[in-house]
């Protein structure tokens, strides 16, 4: 058989070679099956869900820093001197001022709330001849200590240490 294709020379009608049939695509009364969904663009998702981790890593620390800062601390007041008593006036735990006459050396653990900062003691000698000294101790720091001369008041004020580092 003496057949010519397209671009072949003797090919006066340009024809194709017949396609092979293969039969119909699909059984008799049944549709295709429907194209697969596209693929779902999961960015969004992955944007909500830092966003998500950001917030929530965000609260867990001011919430965690709140609690540091607003803990329970104890400041331990502590007296000396030449004298066998003084007067002590001092900030008490719930910011009251407490004033009372005491017996030399003398000492005081006071726990304040965390929302309390700072203390105050404050010590004045019975007599003009003897001298006061006065430290304050948080968490075995001492914070302050004040020694005065004789017949003079001494004052010792600060803050929580742990206050001051956020303040």
């Amino acid at each position: 058989m003496n057949q010519s294709y397209p671009g072949q020379p003797g090919n006066q009608w340009q024809h194709l070679p017949p396609q092979a049939y293969y039969g119909q695509p699909y059984p008799q009364g049944y549709y295709p099956p429907p194209p697969p969904p596209p693929k779902k663009n999961k960015t969004g998702l992955w944007v909500l869900l830092a966003l998500l981790a950001v917030i929530v890593v965000v609260a867990g620390g001011v919430v965690a820093f709140k609690l540091y800062v607003n803990r329970d601390w104890t400041a331990t007041f502590e007296v000396t001197g030449t004298g066998t008593t003084a007067t002590v006036r001092y900030s008490g735990a719930d910011r009251e001022t407490v004033r009372k006459d005491v017996d030399l050396p003398w000492t005081q653990d006071i726990t304040f709330s965390g929302k309390v900062k700072a203390f105050v003691l404050e010590v004045f000698p019975f007599a003009e001849d003897e001298s006061v000294s006065c430290s304050v101790t948080v968490k075995g720091e001492v914070v302050v200590e004040k020694t005065r001369a004789p017949g003079e008041k001494v004052l010792c004020l600060g803050v929580n240490p742990d206050a001051s580092r956020f303040g």
